[in-house]
């Protein structure tokens, strides 16, 4: 296993169960690597390989919201 796949776990891991990741030795990371932990980190968004989208729990409230209401009126 690559080392970038190792980053992109603990990553994900630490995303999915609102754990703190420590990112030592992260100026080593592969290049396609730094975007995906940008937008996690800035966005606290990230698309994994398997389809699902991990977002911030106030995003998803929202979305669920605007969703809901449009919903009901097209009912």
């Amino acid at each position: 296993m690559c080392e970038c796949m190792v980053w992109f776990q603990s990553a994900v891991r630490a995303a999915v169960h609102g754990r703190v990741l420590i990112l030592e030795g992260i100026e080593k990371a592969e290049r396609n690597v730094l975007p995906v932990l940008n937008n996690l980190l800035e966005n606290r968004e990230i698309q994994l390989d398997d389809g699902r989208f991990l977002m911030s729990a106030s995003r998803y409230d929202k979305l669920l919201m605007v969703n809901t209401i449009i919903y009901l009126f097209a009912v």
